[in-house]
């Protein structure tokens, strides 16, 4: 038996005038380690991605998941940004010469150790085209750094260097 929707409303169904019901939700776990080496101050487009074709350009996507990395340092305030295609979305305000990022995360335990974050964001693509989101690591440090994704810094074949997974998950929410 197969079961086809093209929405999930809540078991009541919902109130007049309201929106939000889930139309679809695609997930993707990279799980493979990969490294980059990443100029001063500047993004690394992950190949961590994930896409979705909303079926209404009035649809919103809601954005969800984890990464894990490491730069070589240790390094305080790894960026982490979501790409729609090449755009950077869901960043923080413009202020001086403050770098605007999604969220960040710090590998402070050691300069060896994978660390990680999370992040979250409801897009409005305004699209009804396949639509590619993807994570980026920004370099906080002054010089190239190599960035690692999936791994610490030392890569070590031992049980106290593990490897980790970055996951995108993607839900279309009615508009």
């Amino acid at each position: 038996m197969t079961l086809k929707t093209d929405k999930i409303y809540p078991k009541n169904g919902l109130v007049s005038g309201a929106s939000g019901g889930i139309i679809q939700v695609v997930s993707s776990t990279t799980t493979a380690a990969s490294t980059n080496s990443t100029a001063a101050a500047t993004w690394w487009k992950t190949g961590a991605t994930c896409t979705i074709t909303p079926q209404s350009a009035s649809n919103k996507i809601l954005i969800f998941g984890n990464v894990s990395g490491s730069v070589a340092g240790p390094q305080f305030n790894i960026g982490i940004g979501i790409y729609r295609t090449n755009t950077l979305i869901g960043l923080g305000d413009a202020s001086s010469n403050r770098q605007r990022v999604h969220t960040t995360f710090s590998a402070t335990d050691s300069a060896d150790m994978m660390d990680g974050g999370s992040f979250n964001y409801l897009d409005s693509p305004a699209t009804t085209s396949a639509t590619t989101y993807a994570v980026g690591l920004w370099n906080p440090s002054s010089i190239t750094r190599v960035m690692h994704l999936n791994s610490g810094v030392t890569d070590t074949d031992s049980v106290y260097y593990p490897r980790g997974t970055t996951t995108i998950t993607l839900m279309e929410i009615s508009g």
